[in-house]
């Protein structure tokens, strides 16, 4: 999956849990439920933030507060009482000003993981298995996880599709299966190269293509 765009497609969310599980544990950028990306905005703009110190380059008031969210203030990466960043919106803030009138104390050889010290354990791992593998987080993420029903529209060179279905759905197509059938020929006309069916882990409750 290093290559290409993906979509992971399920008849209900709750099928595509293992496959956030392993994409987070492989180092993947994703995104689910309708546009929610596998790192936060908030964690995204503090990278993005310290990563302008690194290299010299202002930054926006809001990617200020957000790099100083992930900061101890205890006189540690931020002056005590200094947590609270002051500046106009309309004007951007380099090393210097948040240094002298913001109280950063974090200095730009430092890394992110330092710098960031109040970013939760679990995200500094995922974090850390994106770097390795490259992933570029300011990038529109190349895998996309989602219902069939939240898809229409949306193309990926590779999808990967789920022929599980629930309890309530399987009732349904009892009675209508043209409705089922509709629902998972959207879901491979999502198709641009490759489809990948998995096995059903009940063969009794899922959708014979």
């Amino acid at each position: 999956m290093d290559e290409g765009s993906w979509l992971f497609l399920a008849q209900a969310n709750y099928f595509l849990s293992p496959v956030q599980n392993f994409l987070k544990s492989q180092g993947y950028f994703y995104e689910h439920g309708g546009g929610v990306r596998s790192v936060r905005e908030k964690i995204r703009m503090a990278l993005g933030a310290w990563a302008c110190i690194q290299q010299g380059l202002p930054l926006s008031l809001d990617a200020a507060k957000a790099m100083y969210s992930f900061m101890n203030g205890n006189g540690v990466r931020v002056t005590r009482g200094h947590k609270k960043v002051i500046g106009d919106p309309e004007v951007m803030l380099d090393y210097e000003y948040l240094k002298d009138f913001n109280g950063l104390l974090a200095t730009p050889d430092m890394g992110w993981q330092e710098a960031l010290d109040k970013l939760p354990s679990v995200d500094v791992a995922y974090l850390n298995a994106l770097v390795s593998r490259g992933e570029d987080l300011t990038q529109n993420p190349r895998i996309r996880l989602s219902t069939i029903h939240g898809a229409k529209g949306g193309e990926a060179d590779n999808v990967v599709l789920f022929t599980d279905i629930t309890a309530a759905a399987e009732a349904s197509m009892e009675q209508d299966p043209d409705s089922m059938h509709r629902v998972f020929y959207v879901a491979v006309t999502r198709t641009r190269q490759n489809l990948y069916t998995i096995e059903p882990q009940n063969f009794y409750r899922s959708y014979a293509l």
